[in-house]
């Protein structure tokens, strides 16, 4: 059941409501003049998303990622700054470059909780060292780390976790049977995910569009990896 604060225009919607955050929100805002728009502050289970602004006519809708109610000390850092994109105080330019840095703090936090357990590591392949030709993608994308997935999945042989900035490799590919070359590709595959995130058309959620594709096709592991995949059935 969503719990729901309401202050007069002012509405903060939540499953799990954060009395902090609730106090800081209620704090913030009082030092902004909206005139006769209401405030709806939102917190949503994204997978990829850290927040977003949107305005109608008489809403301005303030949304926020779940994660945000655990980092509390971050979101009372971000919220202000939103608030001043919202009233014009400061360019939107601005604020990307802000939310870079606390999208940043965001994943590294994460990532070293969630993936403690996980290691590049495998058997037969060091992931480590075969992505050391593209460390400079790692760096220049904020990239947190490659591991290994815990459980071995034909069918997904690589995830890009946007929210953590981590790779992630099937450990179905940690076997003598496989080329390096083809994790090397794989590696480089999930990289573009980063440099090209899903965009929506409509209805679609596009994840392979065509800067995506052309830019994969330049890597030079592509042609023997796709024969490999194609002679082996993946």
């Amino acid at each position: 059941m969503k719990s729901t604060v309401n202050t007069n225009s002012l509405k903060i919607v939540s499953k799990k409501l954060n009395p902090e955050i609730e106090g800081i929100v209620n704090k913030v805002v009082k030092n902004y003049d909206f005139e006769d728009l209401s405030l709806v502050v939102k917190f949503y289970s994204y997978r990829s998303m850290l927040f977003g602004f949107s305005q109608s006519k008489k809403i301005a809708y303030f949304k926020f990622n779940d994660i945000f109610l655990e980092e509390v000390n971050l979101f009372e850092e971000l919220f202000p700054v939103v608030l001043d994109v919202a009233v014009g105080k400061i360019e939107k330019w601005e604020l990307t470059r802000f939310a870079d840095e606390i999208s940043t703090k965001v994943s590294n936090r994460r990532s070293r909780v969630k993936y403690s357990s996980f290691t590049p590591v495998g058997k037969v392949y060091n992931l480590t060292h075969l992505s050391e030709e593209f460390s400079p993608y790692f760096e220049s994308l904020s990239i947190n780390g490659i591991f290994w997935s815990k459980h071995s999945s034909r069918k997904k042989l690589g995830s890009a976790d946007m929210l953590n900035r981590v790779i992630i490799i099937s450990k179905i590919l940690d076997s003598e049977d496989i080329p390096d070359y083809l994790i090397k590709f794989i590696i480089f595959h999930e990289i573009l995910h980063f440099m090209f995130p899903p965009v929506r058309k409509g209805k679609r959620r596009i994840q392979h569009g065509d800067e995506f594709r052309k830019f994969e096709k330049k890597c030079k592991y592509y042609e023997n990896a796709m024969n490999f995949l194609e002679e082996n059935d993946f």
